[in-house]
């Protein structure tokens, strides 16, 4: 549980921080900007889990 903690509060500091110069750069509002970032990752680290699951 103290690993996937650790991670979770990278992940979600990677989100806040791109989030926020997505944000600046595209002249969006922040709060969505971090969550439009957030579902990205999840999506993305989700495939990555679910490829190397099953060996492809």
């Amino acid at each position: 549980p103290e690993a996937m903690a650790g991670i979770a509060a990278v992940i979600g500091a990677i989100s806040a921080v791109a989030g926020l110069q997505g944000a600046y750069l595209f002249d969006t509002p922040a709060g969505p900007s971090i969550v439009c970032v957030a579902a990205i990752l999840f999506a993305g680290l989700n495939l990555v889990g679910w490829r190397s699951k099953s060996g492809i």
